[in-house]
């Protein structure tokens, strides 16, 4: 029998506390999988959106290491609560959440998602001083305009389904 203490194992640099194993412990293999596999970063993204889930579907590809998680916040029973914003804030602009509950919004949240699949250095110069201002009023631009740009590359959503919904970029 092992005794009552937390036991732990490496991987990856880094400890992961198992469980406090006793005699009715039901910690197994899943659950080592899962913690192996924490996300490191949260992408809410607007599943209506065409251009959106191009681009999460080829985040999903990439992310084989599990550090990105996803959340769809047009998925029917989305709630917004734990992000702190509304539902109209969250489809105006991207946001981001780090598992501390911080969030970042706007280019910031691509940074952060390339880095958690490993290509983060495709995206640094975008936090460079100087070029993250004009990368973020690009951003704040295509988000306005993002429905009707994902038209005219042949990809619509259903009529009153998409995320802006008609109105402009929306700014916390």
């Amino acid at each position: 029998m092992l005794p009552d203490l937390p036991l732990g194992l490496i991987f990856s640099k880094r400890v992961y506390t198992l469980a406090a194993f006793s005699s009715g412990s039901d910690f197994g293999f899943a659950d080592l999988i899962a913690a192996m596999n924490e996300w490191r970063f949260k992408l809410l993204y607007d599943g209506e959106c065409p251009l959106c889930r191009r681009e999460v579907r080829w985040l999903k590809r990439l992310n084989r290491g599990g550090h990105l998680a996803f959340d769809d916040i047009s998925a029917p029973g989305f709630d917004p609560a734990p992000y702190r914003r509304s539902h109209e804030e969250l489809l105006g602009i991207i946001h981001g959440v780090f598992p501390d509950g911080r969030i970042v919004r706007e280019v910031a949240v691509f940074r952060e998602a390339y880095k958690a699949v490993g290509l983060g250095w495709v995206l640094a110069p975008t936090g460079w001083p100087f070029l993250r201002w004009i990368f973020d009023r690009l951003y704040i631009t295509f988000a306005r305009y993002r429905i009707p740009v994902g038209r005219l590359f042949g990809r619509s959503c259903a009529p009153g389904m998409c995320g802006v919904r008609g109105k402009g970029c929306h700014r916390p």
